[in-house]
C-alpha cells in the first residue's frame, strides 16, 4: 500500500491545513479545483456564492481556519479530529470577529473528522456541523485530481470504514476504538433522542475504557437522601474479557454511598436467579460513582444485546421506569393502518406511494421487482407466497398497541429493506429445521412452540434473536425474527 500524507500528519494543524488548502483554490477561476472551493464554501454557509478572491487567516485569535470570501463573507472554521470544542471556546470565536469584522455577513462552521455523541451543544451556538461524511462527499469527484485530495479522501474512507465495521464484524474483540463508537452512535444513541445519554473516553490505571451511558434516573434513600442510577458499557477494544456492562449508581452524600450502593445490590440480587448472567463486582467501590452490578462475558454482537436487554428489564425492574427503553433498535416506528398496501403476484408499473408495501412475485419477475423496489420510497416487504404475506400482515396489524408504546417489533426497516440486486423473500415457517444455516429469516409461532425454538437456538450461531413480549416481559405475542 502506497504511504499516506496523512498517515503522517496527524495534528490538527494538519488538518487545518488541507481545509485552508481547498477554500484557496477560490483564488484560481480556471483550475479544475476552483469548484471545490466553490462546493466547500457552499457547504459551510448554506449559501450559493460567486466566488471571486478568498483571503485565508490560520491562527488569529486562536481560530483555527477564517476564509474571507469576495471581502464580503466571513467564514469561522473551528476544526476537530477527535476531540470536542472546550467551555467557552465558541462564544469567545464569535465576540473576536463580531469586534474586528463588525461589517461583514459571518458565518460559523465546526469541521469534524472524528465523532461525538450529540453536536446539540455546538448547533445551540449556531455553528454549523460538518462532519467526516460531508467532507467525503464534498472531495469524492475530485480525488482524482490530485494526489493529495487522493489521500485525503483516503484517509478519510479509512476512518469511516473503520467507523462502520461494527455492522458486518460479530466478534466483539476485533472491535476497534471507532467501532465501539460506531456501536453507540448508529445503535444505541438514536433510540433516546434527547433523554440524556452520550459516550466518551474514559481514563484509568488500567489503560481507559470507552464508555457508553444512559438510563439516568433519580431515587430517594430513606426518603430524602437523593442518588441517580444508570447503566454503563465500559468497553476496552480487543480485550472484551475485561469489558463489562455496570449498573452504575452516584450520590452526593459521602456519608451514604456505601449503604446506597449495598441497598441496590440486594434489590437486583433478589430479583435475579443464580443463574443469571448479572454479578456482583469482585469489590465494591467507595466514591461518588459506584458499580453495584455487571454483567461480562459477551463476546459476540448477539450476546451483547442479549446483555443490554438484561441489563435494561432489571434496571426497569429495581423501580426505575423508562417510558421508552426497551431493546428496540428500530428508532422511528413505521406508520400502520391503512397506509400499508399488499400486492400479490403481478408487480405494478407506476409508482405506489404507501409507506409499506407487501408484495409476492414470482422469481422470473425479479428484475421488474428491482425495478418497483428502487422507485418506492416506503418500505418493502417480499415474500415468497400469499399465506406467508397474510401471517406478516396480522401479526404486523395486531401488534400496533405495543409499537404505539414503544415496545419492539423486530428490526423491521433492517430485514424489509430489500437492495436492488440483493432481493430477500420472507417465508411463514413452522420449525427450527426451516431456519438453519439461513442468514435471515421471519418466522410466526405459537407461544409453546416459541419457547422451545428459543431454547434449541442457543446452540446454533444466529446474529440475533428478537423477541416480541409485553409490558410484563412475558412472550404472549405469537412471532418473532431471526437476522
Amino acid at each position: 500500500m502506497k504511504p499516506n500524507l496523512f498517515e503522517f500528519g496527524t495534528s490538527e494543524l494538519t488538518h487545518d491545513a488541507i481545509l485552508a488548502w481547498c477554500l484557496e483554490w477560490g483564488n484560481h477561476q480556471d483550475e479544475t479545483l476552483y469548484n471545490l472551493s466553490k462546493e466547500f464554501i457552499e457547504l459551510l454557509t448554506d449559501q450559493s456564492i460567486v466566488v471571486k478572491e478568498v483571503e485565508i487567516v490560520q491562527q488569529r485569535h486562536h481560530i483555527d481556519v477564517l476564509a474571507i470570501v469576495n471581502n464580503e463573507f466571513l467564514i469561522v472554521i473551528e476544526d476537530k479530529l477527535d476531540t470536542g470544542a472546550r467551555e467557552g471556546q465558541l462564544d469567545r470565536y464569535k465576540e473576536a470577529v463580531e469586534k474586528e469584522y463588525p461589517s461583514k455577513k459571518k458565518f460559523y462552521a465546526y469541521v469534524t473528522v472524528g465523532d461525538e455523541a450529540s453536536y446539540d451543544y455546538i448547533t445551540d451556538k449556531n455553528y454549523k456541523v460538518i462532519e467526516r461524511r460531508n467532507l467525503l462527499a464534498l472531495i469524492e469527484k475530485y480525488k482524482d485530481e490530485n494526489h493529495i485530495l487522493a489521500d485525503y479522501y483516503d484517509y478519510l474512507s479509512k476512518i469511516e470504514k473503520d467507523f462502520i465495521s461494527y455492522k458486518k464484524n460479530q466478534d466483539l474483540n476485533s472491535w476497534s476504538w471507532r467501532a465501539w463508537q460506531g456501536f453507540f452512535k448508529g445503535k444505541l444513541y438514536p433510540r433516546f433522542k434527547n433523554k440524556g445519554p452520550g459516550w466518551s473516553y474514559v481514563s484509568n490505571e488500567r489503560g481507559g475504557f470507552q464508555a457508553f451511558y444512559w438510563g439516568f434516573e433519580e431515587g430517594e434513600y430513606e426518603d430524602d437522601i437523593l442518588y441517580t442510577s444508570y447503566l454503563q458499557i465500559e468497553a476496552i477494544p480487543g480485550n472484551i474479557e475485561n469489558s463489562i456492562i455496570a449498573f452504575k449508581v452516584e450520590v452526593e452524600d459521602e456519608a451514604y454511598r456505601s449503604q446506597i450502593r449495598n441497598h441496590l445490590w440486594e434489590k437486583l440480587e433478589n430479583m435475579i436467579g443464580d443463574d443469571s448472567i448479572i454479578k456482583r463486582p469482585k469489590r465494591f467501590g467507595k466514591g461518588r460513582t459506584m458499580t453495584y452490578g455487571e454483567i461480562k462475558d459477551f463476546k459476540t454482537k448477539a450476546e451483547l444485546y442479549d446483555a443490554i436487554r438484561e441489563a435494561e428489564t432489571n434496571h426497569r425492574k429495581l423501580g426505575i421506569h423508562f417510558k421508552d427503553f426497551y431493546f428496540d433498535f428500530d428508532v422511528e416506528p413505521p406508520v400502520l393502518g391503512e397506509d400499508m398496501i399488499l400486492i400479490n403476484v403481478k408487480v405494478p408499473d407506476n409508482e405506489i406511494g404507501n409507506s409499506i408495501i407487501l408484495i409476492t412475485c414470482g422469481k422470473e419477475d425479479e428484475d421488474k421487482l428491482k425495478e418497483f423496489i428502487k422507485r418506492e420510497k416506503g418500505m418493502i416487504f417480499v415474500f415468497e407466497d400469499e399465506l406467508s404475506m397474510e401471517h406478516f400482515r396480522r401479526l404486523f396489524l395486531g401488534s400496533k398497541f405495543y409499537l404505539d408504546e414503544g415496545f419492539n417489533l423486530a428490526d423491521l426497516q433492517y430485514i424489509g429493506q430489500s437492495k436492488e440486486n440483493n432481493i430477500k423473500y420472507l417465508k411463514y415457517i413452522l420449525g427450527i429445521e426451516s431456519f438453519i444455516d439461513k442468514e435471515k429469516v421471519l418466522s410466526f409461532l405459537n407461544e409453546s412452540k416459541l419457547i422451545e425454538v428459543l431454547k434449541q437456538m442457543e446452540t446454533y450461531n444466529v446474529e440475533n434473536i428478537w423477541v416480541l413480549k409485553d409490558q410484563e416481559d412475558n412472550i404472549d405475542i405469537e412471532g418473532f425474527y431471526i437476522i
